[in-house]
């Protein structure tokens, strides 16, 4: 990923954690900070190292959960796996798995001081839970046909 030139940036910002998905909404919004898929990995692999450390558990598990949201059909960063091999936004239900998001979610939980803390978490994991419910009617439907 460090020698290739053909990835492009997020055109939303993958660690935003929104009350409503949208993510026309982000893609439209300015972006300060462009990243890269290999700048979130690296940044995404110093949130985890700091989680094993210790270190500020509550904001770094947030935001790794936002980030594991965002690349999932529902976030602001499925482009993170589309491109010419797998295609772009043809396969949906494969591609909704809130796993990673719920499990940092639930890091920030356990580590969350304030009830505001705990309401974003709760919340978080209510929009996980959501969408779960709502991929595996789909997925029924679609595979049905």
């Amino acid at each position: 990923m460090e020698q290739s030139t053909t990835y492009g940036h997020f055109y939303g910002n993958p660690f935003n954690g929104r009350i409503q998905d949208c993510h026309d909404c982000e893609h439209a919004e300015y972006q300060k900070v462009k990243y890269s898929r290999l700048a979130l990995l690296q940044i995404m692999k110093k949130m985890q190292d700091n989680i094993a450390q210790n270190k500020e558990v509550f904001s770094n598990a947030l935001l790794l959960g936002n980030t594991f949201y965002n690349i999932t059909y529902f976030g602001n960063a499925r482009i993170f796996y589309e491109g010419k091999i797998n295609g772009y936004g043809l396969d949906t239900y494969s591609r909704t798995d809130c796993y990673w998001a719920t499990y940092y979610y639930k890091k920030a939980l356990a580590a969350a001081i304030t009830d505001e803390q705990k309401a974003k978490c709760y919340y978080l994991l209510a929009k996980c839970e959501r969408n779960e419910f709502y991929a595996k009617k789909y997925e029924k439907a679609y595979t049905k046909k």
